[in-house]
């Protein structure tokens, strides 16, 4: 027996609803901020993923689904959404298009990583970007939108929290990263494995995300990028504080921030779940789960090679496995229960006219589902055969339908049903097949 590839999920119906919830949420919560729906192609070109998330990134050393075509071109399945719809855009853009764009995105992504919890490795990402737009109220609103969609899906706003850093500007960077350097070079013998390898390859901001608990003693002394923002990128940042605390959003800001994306400038945010409790053995147990991340990526469009000028954007996006470990209480709507056919041949002894009551009811069923009813029937066998306790077994045990029609010899006669509510336990007379829709939408709105 072939079986699912390792870091793969198949989604059966209850599953998939709980995606199709999320993804309609997103979609909807965005699109009040004039987000429209678009999408990119799953396969890509390598470089696009190395120029702009970097070459020394995880995603790139150790993550990537890359191979060579039939045609000879490095291609690979997408790790992220950010890089492929700013691709898109810069490919079809021109000058008469009016900015800012704003874009919602969702699908699935791929990255080999070790399968865990919330963790697969083709997993269902959206996200939102906001394209052309350098204010620095448009991080504000990037944030805002995030934490909106968050509270519409039920996460619980007092267990997450919202953190967020500045890398600057590409001069602030720069400065950072030589002190940064120095620092880590003092210390190179102290770093893990995968740090001093980063290092060589001139990595510095991705020690400071090392999960390593030897490197995290070693970040907790290092040097604070704050403190390297120039006037211009520490003023940004201040006015973003300023903006979120005006519209009552919490934040803490945390200098170990990074992201693991070299596209990154300015503004960069994560959501994160809270430990449960202050200590440290809380935070050990129920270390904080990253539900969602973002940032502002300005210089993205030209290390695509866009040569337009400046093309400042940001955006988020986050991964479904892991907000669906995290959904609210009843906030996933119910399935909608459908209607019930049955047949009761009782009385009928002509197989002629026990076939007409069959394809009655057929009618009865096209007919309804042509108005936009959601009608089932009991498997076709059981259906023709006419038997009502077998067929009425089927909406107990498994559609649990409140309301079923029941079809019958007087329906030949005089093209009428019953309808019986399974809930009180009662049966209305016959009533004219033509008005059941009108019916079924009364007893809906009641």
């Amino acid at each position: 027996m072939i079986k699912s590839i390792r870091g793969t999920v198949d989604l059966f119906p209850d599953q998939k609803r709980l995606y199709n919830f999320i993804t309609e949420t997103g979609r909807k919560v965005c699109g009040k901020y004039g987000y429209r729906d678009m999408s990119t192609p799953i396969i890509e070109p390598l470089e696009l993923f190395t120029r702009s998330v970097g070459t020394e990134s995880d995603i790139v050393m150790k993550e990537m689904y890359n191979f060579k075509d039939q045609g000879g071109s490095m291609t690979c399945l997408r790790p992220e959404g950010t890089a492929g719809l700013m691709r898109a855009f810069i490919n079809d853009f021109n000058h008469t298009v009016q900015l800012p764009q704003r874009f919602f995105y969702a699908g699935p992504m791929f990255r080999y990583e070790r399968p865990q919890r919330g963790r697969q490795r083709q997993f269902e990402q959206l996200g939102c970007e906001l394209i052309g737009e350098d204010h620095y109220l448009a991080d504000v609103e990037s944030i805002e939108t995030s934490l909106q969609f968050l509270d519409s899906i039920g996460i619980d706003q007092s267990k997450i929290q919202l953190k967020i850093n500045s890398l600057g500007d590409e001069e602030s960077r720069s400065n950072y990263l030589k002190s940064l350097k120095e620092y880590y070079a003092s210390r190179l013998d102290q770093l893990s494995a995968d740090s001093k390898t980063r290092f060589e390859r001139g990595n510095f901001l991705r020690i400071l995300d090392s999960k390593d608990e030897n490197d995290r003693l070693i970040n907790q002394q290092a040097p604070n990028i704050l403190d390297f923002l120039n006037v211009n990128s520490n003023q940004r940042f201040k006015n973003i504080l300023l903006n979120l605390e005006k519209g009552n959003i919490n934040y803490e800001i945390d200098q170990g921030l990074v992201r693991g994306l070299d596209y990154y400038s300015h503004t960069i945010f994560e959501v994160v779940t809270k430990s449960n409790g202050d200590s440290a053995a809380a935070a050990a147990a129920s270390p904080p789960l990253a539900l969602l991340g973002g940032g502002r990526y300005d210089s993205l469009a030209k290390q695509l090679g866009y040569k337009g000028g400046a093309l400042p954007s940001i955006g988020w996006a986050c991964g479904m496995e892991r907000l669906i470990l995290n959904l609210g209480e009843n906030v996933v709507p119910k399935e909608r229960l459908p209607l019930f056919l049955v047949t009761n041949n009782s009385g009928l002894v002509d197989d002629q006219q026990k076939e007409a009551l069959t394809q009655q009811s057929l009618d009865i069923v096209r007919s309804l589902r042509k108005a936009d009813q959601y009608v089932m029937t009991s498997e076709y066998q059981l259906l023709s055969g006419g038997n009502i306790s077998k067929q009425l077994k089927r909406v107990s045990g498994r559609y649990q339908s409140r309301y079923v029609i029941v079809v019958n010899s007087e329906s030949l006669q005089n093209q009428t049903v019953s309808i019986k509510d399974m809930l009180n336990h009662s049966q209305s007379d016959q009533i004219p097949i033509n008005t059941l829709d009108q019916q079924f939408n009364k007893l809906n709105n009641q």
